[in-house]
C-alpha cells in the first residue's frame, strides 16, 4: 500500500524522514546522500502543497508545520530547484505568518514577522503590519521602531505613513506629526501617493 493510503500526513511524514536522514549524526556514504537530494524535493513539494488542505481544514497549526519542514529542507536544495519554484525562506515564512493570523496567534505572527524583517524581505507591509499589531498591543515604542525601519527603506510608502499617523495620534503628538507629514511632502511633492497625506494636513483629521 502506498504511505498515501495509510496516512492523510503521508507528504509530511515523507519530508520529515528526509530531514531526519540529512540531520543524522549517522556517517552516510556519498552515493546515499546524493540519492536523497535527488529524490526529497518530490516530498517537499507535496508537503508544501498538503499545507493548502490543511489550510481549508482550518487546521492552522499542522499547515504551519508543514511549511516549516519544508523551510527546514532548503539547505538540502543544492540546485536551488525548490526556490526556483517561488519556494523561498521569506515566501515559506510569509505563508507561515499568514496562517498565525488566520489561527488568530498574535505570538506567532510577531515570530514570524520578526524573522521576515530579520531576512530583508522585501515587502515592506511587514513592517505595517507589525507596526499595527503593536499598536493593538499598546505597545507604541516597539510600533514606531518598525515603522521607522520600513520607512528608512522607502520614505513615502503610504501604509507605513498611515500607521505613523495613526502612532502621533495615540501619542497625542500632532505638533510633531505635522512636522513628519511636511517632511513628505517637501522630498516628494508630486508623488500622487501624497495625495492622503495632503488630505490629512489640509483637515486636520487626526484632531
Amino acid at each position: 500500500a502506498h504511505v498515501k493510503d495509510l496516512s492523510k500526513d503521508a507528504a509530511y511524514i515523507s519530508a520529515e524522514s528526509y530531514l531526519n536522514f540529512f540531520n543524522s549524526p549517522v556517517k552516510k556514504k556519498a552515493f546515499e546522500m546524493e540519492d536523497a537530494k535527488g529524490t526529497f524535493l518530490q516530498s517537499a513539494v507535496d508537503a508544501y502543497n498538503d499545507h493548502i488542505r490543511l489550510l481549508n481544514e482550518n487546521n492552522y497549526t499542522d499547515a504551519i508545520r508543514n511549511l516549516h519542514m519544508v523551510k527546514a529542507l532548503l539547505p538540502y536544495d543544492d540546485q536551488k530547484l525548490l526556490e526556483q519554484n517561488n519556494l523561498t525562506a521569506g515566501k515559506l515564512t510569509f505563508a507561515m505568518y499568514s496562517a498565525a493570523y488566520a489561527k488568530k496567534d498574535t505570538v506567532l505572527q510577531e515570530k514570524f514577522l520578526l524573522d521576515l524583517v530579520a531576512m530583508n524581505y522585501p515587502d515592506l507591509a511587514i513592517y505595517s503590519i507589525l507596526a499595527r499589531l503593536y499598536l493593538d498591543q499598546n505597545k507604541p515604542y516597539a510600533a514606531i521602531k518598525y515603522i521607522n525601519l520600513g520607512l528608512d527603506i522607502k520614505f513615502d510608502d503610504p501604509a507605513l505613513i498611515r500607521e505613523k499617523i495613526n502612532y502621533y495620534i495615540s501619542k497625542n503628538a500632532t505638533d510633531t506629526l505635522l512636522t513628519e507629514i511636511n517632511t513628505v511632502i517637501d522630498r516628494d511633492p508630486d508623488n500622487p501617493d501624497n495625495n492622503g497625506i495632503y488630505f490629512s494636513k489640509k483637515y486636520r483629521d487626526w484632531e
